[in-house]
């Protein structure tokens, strides 16, 4: 397909339609941030963000172990098998998702009762439960939207849960009693339950998902999400779970520091995320045509192109930084030029290295990137220790991007070595 061909074609208005609905969360968790930021209490914020960082992890894992597989191999099929993969899927997502909460709920209820935690902690964890499942289930809804390329379904979907969420907590912050950390927590719930009923709304209609049939699926994915989800567990020990090594050698106001510096670079994040979302089943498609090294190619250019606009928004947060700390955040934040310059660094970097890492999944190469990411998170923690003693909350950050810095080099390592295989095979170049 020419780049001519691709400028009218429907997958540049899926690309174009999630772009636009990660813009959308974008704002949203800005605003969430900026809420909670200027109303609630360092304690209450740097709750909130050990909970998100959990619903990553949780969302991390459904990604490695059943989306991120299911759309490696549902895309490759026909429309009937596509359906009931599809459909065999979600059955046992529910089935898991449940076990899991009737399991967790118990379990704090007791932990309760017993006086290990405290009301606060125990309505906060049993909040994060529900959100929890509320969230699971979004995630998946939204792979398989992407999947039958729904570009409008997507966002309108996004666009419920930005609304119910914002809606929520700026009830917690201004209505609601203490503390705001559990209300905010609730509102992640009802925002990805809102979303879930429009998302299957417009996955009741054909195609959808088959009621019978599939289960075979579970075989075909357990060698991938095995290796996929071990990596996910490593990758997010160093990238994002630096909140409970921060929380646990400092405090929950250094995670509170640190998150919400790291806020005003989330329209980067988020906008990688949106991209990210689209490239497996795209690339899975473009795969056949272009060969290793031209996927290479056109994904290296579209990771320009999300680059160049991302570098002039990181460019100007820096030229407005002291406006953006006294009137947007009204925080004074030890280290703050420090944080925000690694924290560009890191989120620029992972933008251009996700788009072509692309390449390796689609090649199913989960086993590498497992053992490359196990090197990373034992160096990554290393340094975090290290340079947390001499610099308290950036040295955490500064772990962070070595790591990334590390992981960056293996992956090109990667892909030149798929490059090579690919000139030696006549087949694989295309």
């Amino acid at each position: 397909m020419s780049l001519g061909r691709l400028a009218q074609s429907p997958l540049l208005l899926l690309l174009s339609s999630t772009v636009l609905g990660q813009a959308i969360l974008s704002a949203a968790n800005l605003g969430v941030g900026l809420l909670l930021i200027r109303h609630a209490s360092d304690i209450d914020y740097g709750h909130y963000v050990l909970v998100q960082t959990t619903l990553m992890l949780l969302t991390g894992l459904q990604g490695g172990w059943i989306t991120g597989p299911l759309t490696v191999l549902a895309s490759k099929q026909p429309e009937a098998e596509r359906k009931q993969m599809i459909g065999a899927a979600y059955r046992g997502q529910q089935r898991l998702a449940r076990l899991t909460a009737l399991l967790a709920l118990p379990l704090l209820l007791l932990l309760w009762t017993t006086g290990v935690l405290d009301q606060e902690k125990a309505a906060l964890c049993a909040a994060t439960v529900l959100a929890g499942w509320a969230v699971l289930e979004r995630e998946y809804l939204r792979a398989i939207l992407l999947i039958y390329t729904r570009a409008g379904a997507i966002v309108g979907a996004d666009g419920v849960y930005v609304a119910v969420l914002l809606a929520s907590v700026a009830a917690a912050v201004f209505w609601l009693p203490a503390p705001m950390a559990v209300w905010a927590v609730l509102g992640l719930a009802a925002a990805a339950l809102a979303a879930n009923l429009l998302a299957r709304r417009s996955l009741a209609r054909d195609p959808g998902w088959s009621q019978q049939g599939g289960e075979g699926i579970w075989r075909e994915m357990r060698p991938l999400g095995l290796w996929a989800i071990t990596g996910i567990l490593v990758y997010w020990s160093f990238s994002q779970g630096y909140n409970y090594l921060l929380a646990a050698r400092l405090d929950v106001q250094a995670v509170a520091a640190v998150a919400a510096t790291r806020l005003l670079l989330m329209p980067v994040n988020l906008l990688t995320a949106g991209v990210k979302g689209v490239l497996v089943p795209l690339a899975s498609r473009w795969l056949p045509q272009l060969g290793i090294p031209g996927l290479i190619r056109r994904l290296a250019l579209l990771g320009l192109g999300i680059l160049v606009p991302a570098a002039l928004y990181c460019l100007l947060l820096w030229i407005f930084r002291d406006w953006v700390y006294q009137h947007l955040l009204q925080k004074q934040i030890a280290q703050r030029d420090l944080m925000l310059a690694l924290w560009t660094g890191i989120f620029l970097l992972c933008m251009l290295r996700d788009t072509v890492q692309t390449v390796l999944f689609v090649r199913e190469r989960f086993k590498l990137l497992t053992y490359l990411a196990t090197i990373n998170a034992v160096f990554s923690f290393a340094a975090m220790l290290l340079l947390m003693e001499h610099f308290g909350a950036p040295g955490a950050v500064m772990g962070i991007l070595l790591g990334e810095l590390l992981y960056t080099a293996g992956v090109m390592a990667l892909l030149r070595r798929e490059t090579k295989m690919a000139t030696a095979s006549p087949t694989m170049a295309g």
